[in-house]
């Protein structure tokens, strides 16, 4: 009984690391879509600077330009805003994935020094048997002599 419920508590275990390795994968995919959208408006920013230099004489050009150079520096600037958030969030789940592990790992230990306990009382009632075995092959020895 109490090995069957720390069977099921290890299968427990392990889901919970396994959901808290879904979850940092989750937030680390998140980090890499924010980056990916930084540099993506960096690059964006960059893009259309040469355009607006070529652009020098039309006023209403240059004005759409600075407009969406505003624009992109503003989202830029939004994005940035948000990655200390990712982190503290990504750093939350590598502490609730290193938790997990540790009891899990905890459980595993247990059932492993049960299994280990059963074994060694399982060869101390061989070698009790086996003495019991030798004592009576003696006694009847003595007895035949």
């Amino acid at each position: 009984m109490a090995s069957e419920s720390l069977k099921t508590l290890l299968r427990v275990r392990r889901l919970q690391v396994d959901e808290a390795r879904r979850e940092l994968g989750r937030q680390e995919r998140y980090r890499h879509t924010l980056d990916t959208h930084i540099l993506a408006t960096e690059q964006a920013l960059r893009n259309a600077m040469p355009s607006a230099d070529s652009y020098r004489a039309d006023v209403v050009q240059l004005e759409a330009f600075q407009r969406q150079g505003d624009r992109l520096r503003y989202q830029n600037q939004m994005l940035r805003m948000h990655a200390p958030q990712v982190q503290t969030q990504i750093e939350a789940a590598q502490g609730s994935l290193a938790s997990a592990r540790q009891a899990a790992r905890a459980v595993e230990e247990l059932v492993a020094a049960r299994i280990r306990d059963r074994n060694a009382e399982a060869l101390r009632r061989q070698q009790h048997e086996l003495d019991d075995v030798a004592r009576g092959l003696l006694l009847r020895q003595r007895v035949n002599d």
